[in-house]
């Protein structure tokens, strides 16, 4: 029995490589799909190129934004409230998938009845020329499992490895079943600009059986556009602020303490040392926002939210 895919499209500016994209999609050997074509309000020549498919027998949507969202994962959270399936493919539009891609991830989950499947990646430049494999990714790990493939249970997958990092750095190589997804996680989510998809892939393992193809499969476009690519003093800080709300929502929904807290306070302690000495004298030598801090992450993390945006407006 063939399962039902809702291939989610989300995209902002990237008209460079949507047609590629979007043509990887439409000619998967597996077809049973829907294409769900979202635009975040562009301002390139990306509605164009959209609107060329919007009358494709797959296409099931082509909607645009009249005003910019502020979070992917506002348009995360669109497609997938649209979609008609229950499994979800987000496949981002500067990316592209191999033709067999979706035919081996659904031959997987059905094989070994799992709820999410991805597989290993490949960063590609603007040319499609191969810049990094992402089996480096995991290379910190004792032994790195990502080198074939496997299936675990979500929770294992949790303490084990995505306390840590973002073991699923590409939302492109997944396929996952909607049913896992949260819906008060959404009130987190919506409001990331960066990790989200990190504190996605916490938020819907838990009661996952989630398998792993070490077939290159997945291309992630590496270029000038990609927001980990923006290296400047609010990237960093946003960067820092949205590390703590991933610990946070770990220390509070798996009761795990991960050694990344020490890690983002210092990153913390150390960025405001350059960019607000003032700042940083108050909180560091007073030892105030470690305390206030941890007292936070035994509690809330809406409350850590709140927190650290507050001081955030003070910049």
């Amino acid at each position: 029995m063939n399962l039902g895919v809702s291939i989610i499209l989300p995209n902002f500016n990237h008209s460079l490589f949507l047609g590629q994209r979007i043509e990887s999609a439409l000619n998967q050997t597996y077809q049973d799909f829907e294409l769900i074509l979202l635009d975040d309000a562009s301002t390139d020549s990306s509605w164009e190129i959209l609107q060329l498919y919007q009358s494709h027998e797959k296409v099931s949507y082509c909607l645009q934004n009249e005003t910019n969202s502020g979070s992917p994962f506002k348009q995360w959270k669109k497609g997938i409230d649209l979609a008609k399936y229950d499994w979800i493919w987000i496949a981002e539009s500067d990316d592209y998938s191999d033709l067999h891609f979706l035919e081996k991830i659904i031959d997987f989950i059905k094989s070994e009845n799992l709820d999410m499947a991805y597989c290993q990646t490949y960063d590609v430049d603007e040319k499609d020329n191969v810049l990094v494999d992402r089996i480096e990714w995991t290379s910190n790990f004792d032994p790195n499992i990502w080198v074939d493939d496997w299936v675990l249970n979500g929770r294992d997958i949790i303490v084990n490895y995505l306390q840590f990092k973002n073991v699923i750095p590409n939302a492109s190589a997944c396929v996952f079943n909607k049913n896992l997804i949260h819906q008060k996680d959404w009130d987190i989510l919506i409001n990331m600009k960066i990790c989200g998809d990190w504190l996605f892939w916490l938020s819907i393992s838990k009661n996952a059986t989630i398998g792993f193809l070490s077939s290159h499969l997945n291309y992630f476009r590496y270029h000038l556009a990609v927001t980990r690519n923006h290296d400047n003093e609010v990237k960093r800080m946003s960067r820092i602020y949205e590390e703590f709300i991933v610990l946070g929502f770990i220390k509070n929904k798996y009761n795990l303490t991960s050694h990344k807290i020490e890690e983002a306070y210092e990153k913390w302690f150390s960025f405001f040392k350059i960019s607000d000495p003032y700042l940083h004298k108050r909180f560091y030598d007073a030892n105030l926002f470690k305390s206030k801090f941890s007292f936070l992450l035994s509690f809330n993390f809406f409350k850590i939210q709140s927190y650290l945006k507050r001081h955030f407006s003070k910049k």
